[in-house]
């Protein structure tokens, strides 16, 4: 490899980062608390809605609602029943409507590699999926989360004492700039949304970004042939 071949490498491996996709399986942690989002930025759900109201997410569609109080039969606050910190005032559900089944899909704005919730009342109907420029890079199922954590997932009109968090740190080998919530019952109940915000390039890697392509044009000016 030739000097100019070499500064070429450098320059791209200290100044840019290029994601690899995968549709590989997803890494995640659940605990009864949320003690493992350290390191992540809070979301917090501070108004109620539906569409077009996005709550703290960029941009979004479906089917949902951000409301606050359980409805009978349809859906149920997260932390009424478990977990160690009082339970949000607003939370999320999946569908609003009647219609099922249902899905809502939200973009952060950026690609990320971590994202953690409450998952309210888990159940085998519950589909959360991660998505990157619209596709699909990975998936986790409630039966999926309900084995990892060692609770007996509920088929049918919920669980109401399956409430867990979850952090999703690795969706294979991509990032991931939104999600989806599926659901073919109801609902698809979850709070405490935190993610892994987007890192701006900083001055150092900037610095050698714009050194290294001005050194290529160097090394080009010198072997450039004499008139």
């Amino acid at each position: 490899m030739n000097n100019k071949h070499k500064l070429l490498v450098l320059t791209l491996v200290s100044g840019l980062s290029t994601p690899l996709l995968s549709s590989a399986g997803v890494t995640f942690m659940t605990a009864e608390d949320d003690t493992f989002f350290a390191g992540l930025t809070a979301m917090p759900f501070t108004a109620t809605g539906s569409a077009p109201f996005c709550g703290p997410y960029a941009s979004c569609f479906g089917d949902y609602e951000f409301r606050s109080g359980s409805i009978h039969h349809h859906t149920k606050q997260p932390g009424t029943d478990s977990g160690s910190l009082e339970p949000d005032s607003v939370f999320l559900t999946v569908p609003l409507s009647s219609s099922l089944p249902a899905q809502a899909t939200f973009d952060f704005g950026f690609a990320t590699h971590s994202f953690g919730m409450r998952w309210g009342s888990v159940d085998s109907y519950n589909l959360l999926e991660f998505l990157l420029d619209g596709a699909l890079v990975g998936a986790v199922s409630g039966t999926q989360l309900a084995n990892s954590a060692g609770v007996t997932v509920a088929n049918a009109n919920g669980n109401f004492h399956i409430d867990r968090f979850v952090r999703f740190d690795a969706v294979g080998s991509a990032m991931f700039d939104s999600i989806r919530f599926q659901t073919s019952n109801f609902g698809f109940e979850t709070d405490g949304h935190h993610v892994a915000v987007a890192q701006v390039p900083g001055p150092m890697p900037m610095a050698l970004l714009a050194l290294g392509l001005a050194g290529i044009g160097l090394f080009g000016r010198r072997r450039r042939p004499a008139d």
